[in-house]
């Protein structure tokens, strides 16, 4: 499928690759956070300032 995607994008002189590349580069993201199991929580406790 991807191959596909990618081979399609490729025939119009590689315009379709502006297209193409950001959905595939956000899909992978969706992928690696399911399989990951991270969560935004990490990164908004990261992004909290302690109170001491």
């Amino acid at each position: 499928m991807i191959a596909v995607a990618l081979f399609v994008a490729m025939l119009p002189m590689f315009l379709g690759l502006l297209v193409v590349l950001p959905v595939l580069g956000h899909a992978t993201w969706h992928l690696y956070r399911r399989l990951t199991g991270k969560s935004g929580e990490i990164y908004q406790e990261a992004m909290e300032p302690e109170l001491v």
